[in-house]
């Protein structure tokens, strides 16, 4: 009995490590991953959940031609994979603006990125995305 909860628990650690190292997917199998519409679910702000109210949330469309549109600022944008870094960055012009630091085929992990020149020692807002049915 003990063996088996030791197994399970390494199998948790051992997955809890691998989704935190960020994405370590080839470029083919990311791109199927990523392009599609995604959905708000929830953000976290620091260590609070914050859950969209209805209708207010945002999705956001990403292309296979490396853009993406969000719903809520109708702007286009570019995305790019960063292999050696393993995230996605996510601009607009010459800006980046957030960067996906984790992706499955059920959820989608956006960070937003400090703006220059805008308040420092903000909390780290993390953007939780589904799939859009």
């Amino acid at each position: 009995m003990k063996k088996n909860i030791v197994v399970l628990l390494l199998l948790i650690g051992t997955s809890f490590l691998a989704n935190a190292q960020g994405i370590g997917l080839p470029q083919t199998e990311l791109s199927q991953k990523l392009c599609r519409t995604w959905t708000t679910s929830y953000a976290m702000v620091g260590e609070m959940m914050v859950r969209p109210k209805a209708n207010a949330g945002f999705d956001m469309l990403f292309k296979p031609d490396h853009t993406y549109t969000a719903s809520n600022d109708k702007s286009v944008g570019n995305w790019r994979y960063d292999i050696k870094k393993k995230r996605v960055e996510l601009s607009v012009g010459d800006k980046i603006t957030a960067r996906i630091v984790s992706i499955s085929e059920k959820e989608l992990v956006l960070v937003l990125v400090d703006a220059a020149g805008g308040p420092k020692n903000l909390p780290q807002v993390q953007t939780h995305l589904i799939p859009k049915k």
